[in-house]
């Protein structure tokens, strides 16, 4: 994922803003997430990958920003805002980060660009996003050594649904009363969520990676697990 926009610079320093270009905010609303009724409608994570079990009730929420810009050269006007749609073009998401959340940042798609009808002197742009349910905490703690492990049950090399299906089969064992029939190495790598214990959602979580890696999302990799991981401990104090 492609970080580095702001829509208040100074406050986030390294990134970029509509301010850098002389683009001046004069309001800001920040929508609500609707419920989602899987029933009618496409929930989000079918337009990037997001982990179901986190945000299962909510679809896309909207950010509209309003900008001005004061110029007495028209044609400038018209460079500046051929270099905002420039800026603000992108595929997949990207982070915003908004400085009324300081702890949270959105995740976004390439947004509407409505300039509004007004003075050749005066451009008023309208900047609307689609955006993931969830506000996400700016601050995830790293991995330590020991929690970086790779869901590799089988031993295969890579992570697969095969390897969703021993978790969940030994989830059901425990859950029974019964031994996880995994060697205390694979149970290990097992906990896939970290939190101690082997369930259905160790396996979830494992399904859900293989199927993005599937998807051609990302490659499968230890540091990619890692970085799939980190969000979905992100995605457990996110924000609706």
């Amino acid at each position: 994922m492609n970080a580095g926009f702001a829509i208040d610079h100074g406050e986030t320093q390294g990134f970029w803003s509509p301010s850098l270009l002389g683009f001046r905010l004069l309001s800001r609303q920040i929508g609500e997430p609707p419920k989602d009724d899987r029933s009618e409608r496409v929930p989000y994570s079918s337009v990037t990958h997001y982990f179901e079990e986190s945000s299962p009730s909510y679809g896309e929420r909207t950010l509209s920003y309003k900008f001005d810009l004061v110029n007495r050269d028209h044609r400038n006007v018209q460079f500046l805002l051929s270099q905002l749609r420039n800026r603000l073009s992108w595929t997949g998401v990207r982070d915003l980060h908004d400085s009324s959340y300081p702890d949270y940042h959105f995740e976004v798609r390439a947004p509407d660009i409505k300039p509004e009808d007004g003075q050749h002197t005066v451009l008023v742009v309208t900047i609307t996003f689609k955006a993931n349910p969830a506000m996400l905490p700016n601050y995830v703690p790293a991995l330590t050594e020991s929690e970086k492990r790779y869901p590799d049950i089988n031993g295969d090399g890579k992570i697969t649904a095969g390897d969703a299906g021993l978790i969940l089969t030994a989830a059901e064992s425990i859950a029974a009363g019964h031994s996880s029939g995994l060697t205390p190495a694979q149970e290990l790598l097992a906990d896939a969520d970290l939190d101690g214990v082997i369930t259905e959602k160790d396996s979830l979580l494992v399904l859900q990676y293989a199927s993005a890696v599937f998807a051609g999302q990302f490659e499968d990799t230890a540091e990619n697990w890692q970085k799939y991981l980190r969000r979905y401990l992100a995605m457990k104090g996110a924000l609706y």
